[in-house]
């Protein structure tokens, strides 16, 4: 029996970044394991990580692989091969931290499934099993060399030995001589005699074994015999001594004459740390695994990806390693939101149809280091969150199907819904509330939907008083997409199903609606005394040219940027909306300036899905098709623009954005993960009173940009000697500056101590600062 004793030995913050881009994956369910330069790996189909001098090493989208969405990885001497549901494949040099891609196969055309399923590498070769057959790779040319289709086959698994190419496909074995230089001719390829699926291959001591089945097999003389059985078997993998069959509850262990000589089924385990009540000598409690892939070391040593454990490496004298990369608890996120103490994020949702996900619910914290998950099996779908800032422990989120629940200190806490509030369960049973989005208004006034019934919305005051609000646009209502309240104290309602938007006022008296003001897309509310006129997405020109709003905000001017399922638009007169005519909205016209009058729309026939406005009043405009932008703060300049192709992005569906104002972190919540962008942009200050600059001084081997902070909105910051000569000059983007210690000339500054002189735009206020440089 092999016995191993686990212990947590390390625990990694955050993630290598690739420039100014970190990733907040979750790698802890793991998938796929090996050994690349001597270290063992894990990771799962967002990334990989690797376990070196007891500090875990990522391996993703942000710094060294090409994209998400991994689908097989195997590992030779210092290289990890990494291929993609999508058939792009990365080879990644652990030693070195360096990467190639090959996308031939993810950009062939006339391939319809193009996953790698399985990888295998000799010295000269990669093959790579996918669902079309089995394709080549030349390692010394990285290209692919050749594509075997083999009558539409998937390949499962692949192995060779000194002379055959063996795959597993789910009509058996197939082999063929590696010497035939016809093997695209489906006739070379001979079936071996198994008439079953094959799920998994493998050369060990120069012949073959392979799994039909629960069925351990190794192929003898032309004949398949049986050298053990097992339920869901994994995969193999072996060294020259062993053979390793990885099952999902077990790992078992033959010799080179196939004889069964261990099994581990269980981990003795010390997970967590003893509490101070604790025996010091307790005995450790019992693990069971979970595992989805076993690697077998030269030495012996085991790497397991376990599924609830993360990377679990066993040595050869019984003793094991746990390790697990910080992370949410999943990469599921709907909505973000950012507060004072970090970023949290709901891992809810709902359909396109909005009905429910049936997702446990969770929501995700970051606070400025690392992350944690709170979560509950009693409810589910938590979907949309909100928080005030004026009351830091004001942060309550929606549950689609729950009510809605208090966050304190980051966990899930006290729960509302129709057993103990004013909120109506649709199916009278005081069981199942469905509350789609929340929001703050003045005076610390939370609001909320609730579906399908009436009335629907309500609110809840600070002291714990509980309103309900009832319009004829919104009571009844199936759901709710998104909610705003505005500095005006205007609550626009997004409808789900395409049923347009609602605004209404509660003319300073939230608990009481017979004197509230609202208009809405459809005329539902003609008859009713507080109607104000229709609310449509009509421009300038007097056309409709959206059917609905995905997101809004307001920026530092008071004007609402908003997201709808054509365009961005923006709204000028939120101020007086239910006393103006026909509320017009404007869309941002960008001048092509080549020599005519002619202009584009911004982002014309583009869903865009989430806006944010940074501490510079520049604009985060997240889409449902390309990514995200970053726009100037009239949206006339196109700053940045992310996808994708060019960037981290793990997907170019961005579902949120959230801005972390102390740092200027922007975060991104997509259908596959979150992800953070470092912007040059913070929160401004409200006078000089702490310039704070880093790094101070700067040494020769610093190559980055040097931070300023705590200016005021577009302060004019100059750069001196200490004789009063200029070596640079900029103005902060809201309360931060940059500078590469570089002149004017674009050469680095000589050593010397150098004056900082800040300017705020009035000229009331001047601030001076110094900055070291060692050249």
């Amino acid at each position: 029996m092999i016995r191993a004793v686990v212990a947590i030995v390390g625990l990694l913050v955050g993630a290598m970044a690739q420039a100014q881009w970190t990733d907040h994956y979750h790698l802890g369910s793991c998938t796929f394991s090996g050994f690349a330069a001597g270290k063992p790996f894990a990771g799962n189909d967002h990334g990989l990580f690797g376990v070196g001098n007891g500090a875990i090493e990522r391996h993703t989208k942000t710094n060294r692989l090409s994209d998400v969405g991994i689908s097989a990885v195997a590992s030779r001497s210092d290289n990890i091969f990494v291929g993609y549901s999508n058939g792009n494949l990365d080879i990644v040099d652990a030693e070195n931290y360096r990467s190639i891609n090959i996308p031939e196969l993810k950009n062939a055309d006339g391939v319809n499934d193009k996953r790698i399923s399985a990888l295998h590498a000799t010295a000269r070769w990669l093959y790579c099993g996918t669902q079309s057959g089995l394709v080549v790779v030349d390692l010394a040319k990285n290209e692919i060399k050749n594509h075997y289709r083999m009558s539409g086959l998937a390949v499962n698994g692949v192995a060779a030995t000194a002379d055959r190419i063996y795959a597993a496909t789910p009509s058996g074995l197939y082999s063929a001589s590696l010497a035939d230089h016809l093997l695209e001719e489906f006739s070379r390829w001979q079936k071996e005699p198994r008439n079953a699926a094959c799920a998994h291959v493998i050369e060990f001591g120069g012949t073959v074994v392979a799994v039909f089945g629960n069925n351990i097999l190794r192929l003898e003389e032309g004949e398949f015999q049986t050298i053990g059985t097992s339920a869901n078997i994994r995969n193999l993998s072996a060294n020259e001594q062993h053979l390793a069959v990885g099952c999902t509850n077990r790992v078992l262990i033959f010799d080179s004459e196939f004889n069964a000589v261990d099994t581990l089924t269980h981990y003795e385990s010390i997970f967590v740390e003893p509490s101070a009540d604790a025996e010091p000598d307790a005995e450790p409690t019992l693990a069971t695994p979970n595992i989805r892939h076993v690697s077998l070391a030269p030495d012996g040593t085991l790497a397991i990806a376990d599924y609830g454990l993360g990377l679990v490496v066993v040595r050869p004298d019984g003793t094991a390693s746990k390790y697990l990369p910080n992370g949410p608890e999943n990469n599921l996120c709907y909505r973000l939101i950012a507060t004072p103490s970090g970023i949290y994020a709901t891992a809810g949702g709902m359909t396109v149809v909005y009905n429910n996900q049936n997702r446990r619910t969770a929501i995700h914290h970051f606070d400025h280091r690392q992350w944690q998950t709170s979560s509950t099996a009693r409810k589910r779908d938590c979907c949309g969150i909100a928080f005030d800032p004026a009351s830091p422990d004001s942060i309550y989120v929606a549950l689609w199907g729950g009510g809605i629940m208090k966050v304190d200190e980051g966990e899930l806490g006290h729960n509302s819904d129709a057993t103990n509030s004013i909120l109506k369960d649709i199916f009278g049973a005081n069981s199942y509330v469905r509350v789609g989005d929340l929001a703050y208004g003045n005076g610390s006034v939370l609001y909320g939907s609730n579906a399908e019934v009436m009335p629907g919305m309500w609110c809840k005051l600070p002291d714990g008083e509980w309103g309900g609000l009832s319009y004829p646009t919104l009571d009844n209502r199936h759901s709710v997409h998104k909610m705003f309240v505005s500095s005006n104290d205007n609550v626009w309602v997004q409808l789900g199903l395409g049923d347009g938007t609602t605004v209404f006022n509660t003319n300073g008296t939230p608990t009481d609606d017979s004197d509230d003001l609202f208009r809405s897309t459809d005329a539902q509310g003609d008859s009713d005394s507080r109607f104000r006129g229709r609310l449509q997405l009509i421009d300038d020109e007097g056309n409709i040219f959206a059917e609905r709003i995905e997101d809004i905000v307001e920026d530092r001017n008071g004007q609402l940027w908003l997201g709808t399922n054509t365009c961005v638009a923006v709204f000028d007169d939120d101020a007086r909306l239910f006393d103006i005519g026909t509320p017009i909205f404007h869309r941002i016209k960008v001048p092509r300036n080549d020599g005519t009058n002619d202009a584009d729309y911004l982002l014309d026939n583009t869903p865009v899905s989430a806006v944010c406005v940074d501490g510079a009043n520049r604009k985060w405009l997240g889409t449902k098709t390309e990514g995200v932008y970053l726009v100037s703060p009239d949206g006339l300049q196109t700053i940045e623009a992310f996808n994708t192709r060019n960037s981290p992005l793990p997907s170019d569906n961005i579902l949120d954005i959230a801005i972390d104002s102390p740092t200027g972190e922007v975060f991104f919540a997509t259908e596959n993960g979150i992800v953070s962008y470092r912007s040059n942009a913070i929160e401004p200050a409200p006078n000089l009173d702490k310039i704070s600059i880093a790094p101070n001084p700067v040494l020769p081997s610093f190559g980055g940009t040097v931070r300023m902070t705590g200016f005021a909105s577009d302060s004019d910051v100059r750069i001196t000697t200490a004789s009063g000569r200029l070596v640079y000059r900029t103005r902060s983007l809201g309360g931060l500056a940059t500078w590469d210690a570089r002149g004017l000339d674009g050469r680095r500054v000589a050593t010397g101590v150098y004056f900082v002189w800040i300017n705020t735009p009035t000229g009331e206020e001047r601030a001076v600062a110094k900055i070291a440089v060692v050249k």
